[in-house]
């Protein structure tokens, strides 16, 4: 039998730029998001729950999924207590939560295509401007994922997950 399994760890995989311009932000607004699960094992075909907190005044939550070499992608969001998912993802993750303190991300039936950067962000909405927040992600990756050593950035945590053949 060849089981596979998702093993998450945390793991930077940003430019040198894009953290410089993630710290910038993460002084500038000094506001905590929280994040868990911190580490994940899973086997492709189960489900996860995501979930992200924050101690603001927000009443923006979004979810957002970037795939290695490619833009990011909006999964969905929270306005208040309404939730919205896009079109693309409707049959496979449901939103859930407050957007005022927390948010849950549902992923369905987990597989090689969910591999990405999964980013949670706060934000104030207003039909004048829009503020960004910090963030953090998960990466549920492919079976060439590697794992360099772990490292924060002021709170970013980044993670990366790697398809194992049978022990």
């Amino acid at each position: 039998m060849n089981s596979r399994r998702t093993l998450v760890s945390r793991k930077p995989d940003l430019p040198l730029h894009s953290e410089q311009t993630l710290l910038l932000l993460s002084i500038t607004l000094c506001q905590d998001i929280h994040q868990t699960p911190k580490d994940l094992i899973k086997d492709p075909g189960q489900s996860e729950v995501l979930r992200c907190s924050h101690s603001s005044s927000y009443n923006v939550m979004l979810w957002y999924k970037q795939k290695r070499g490619e833009s990011l992608e909006l999964l969905g969001y929270l306005v208040d207590s309404g939730d919205t998912v896009e079109d693309t993802f409707k049959n496979k993750i449901s939103l859930d939560g407050d957007a005022y303190k927390n948010s849950v991300l549902k992923l369905e039936s987990l597989s090689s295509d969910d591999s990405a950067v999964y980013f949670c962000a706060a934000s104030t909405h207003s039909a004048v401007a829009s503020l960004p927040s910090q963030q953090k992600h998960w990466c549920i990756s492919s079976p060439d994922c590697t794992s360099p050593p772990v490292r924060e950035i002021h709170g970013l945590n980044t993670f990366t997950a790697k398809y194992q053949g049978q022990l």
